[in-house]
């Protein structure tokens, strides 16, 4: 059964597509292009379609249903979002990316919680380089830091953040003000909807007790960072319950040395470990981290 492509599209990219697909004999894949709404909408009403690939520039007709009929939106960067393609690549290339897309539609965004009650364990660095992974396996990717609520700037859009990774605005009140847990809850709800990314990593220390029961309703995985240490340990267990049995919950040790200690976990999986780095800045030990596999569980 061949794949049923519209690339609705302003004129000239989709004349350049046309010549690129004329070039090759495709059983397997039937594309057609339009650059006007009517066009399309006359299409669409008489040819079965299995997905639409068009920009922000286009005004998606309000006739279309993108619960009927997939959406993907070419993208100016490599870097695409669950719901993107990059434009400016090999036709081959841009027709298996469009069908990775689709084949994960169905999966959802995934939620991880980063967390721990022990300071100075690398929540941090464990949550980028898993953000960093996912990407490196071909996955979206975004970052949400809700390690500092309050002093966060008062950004609308994701932004890539200073290692690369699209960090979606976290801002719950000014410095000083209690936390805006409704608010928080409410991003981790948009955010999820939106289905832009197929995994969400959000940052959270466990002392900011009173965002435990937002993150854990929208959260799949919780993924609580240990050191090892006897005080590591005890801060472990003093939190270990406060996330209940409505998510999957995961120990991964990390800054490991020989004094370290994995500690009896219950209803936690082992992750493995990270072993301490003391010769590397932040940006290395992410690099590093994300070169392991102790987040293939999470594919």
């Amino acid at each position: 059964m061949s794949l049923k492509i519209v690339l609705y599209e302003e004129s000239e990219y989709a004349q350049r597509v046309e010549t690129a697909f004329s070039e090759f004999h495709r059983e397997e894949i039937e594309l057609v292009c339009f650059c006007y709404k009517e066009n399309l909408l006359a299409h669409l009403s008489l040819h079965n379609t299995d997905v639409i690939v068009t920009s922000e520039m286009m005004e998606i007709p309000a006739e279309i249903q993108e619960e009927e009929i997939p959406v993907l939106y070419l993208s100016e960067q490599r870097e695409t979002g669950k719901n993107e393609v990059f434009r400016y690549q090999k036709l081959d290339d841009l027709v298996e990316e469009i069908k990775r897309k689709l084949k994960r539609q169905d999966r959802g965004t995934k939620l991880l919680v980063f967390t721990s009650m022990q300071g100075g364990s690398g929540v941090t660095s464990c949550a980028l380089a898993a953000a960093l992974y996912f990407r490196k396996q071909g996955f979206s990717a975004a970052y949400l830091d809700f390690s500092f609520p309050g002093i966060r700037q008062q950004t609308e859009t994701a932004e890539e953040n200073q290692y690369g990774i699209p960090e979606i605005p976290v801002f719950l009140g000014e410095f000083g003000t209690p936390v805006d847990t409704e608010k928080a809850g409410n991003i981790l709800e948009e955010a999820k909807k939106e289905q832009k990314w197929e995994y969400l990593v959000a940052d959270f220390p466990m002392y900011l007790d009173m965002l435990t029961e937002v993150l854990k309703k929208s959260a799949e995985e919780v993924i609580y960072i240990c050191d090892g240490s006897p005080e590591g340990n005890r801060k472990f267990h003093e939190g270990e319950n406060l996330w209940g049995d409505s998510v999957r919950k995961w120990v991964l040790y990390n800054k490991v040395d020989e004094l370290s200690i994995q500690t009896e976990a219950n209803g936690y999986a082992p992750l493995g470990g990270v072993m301490r780095d003391v010769s590397s800045d932040m940006k290395n030990i992410i690099e590093k981290t994300a070169s392991l596999s102790v987040f293939e569980p999470f594919l």
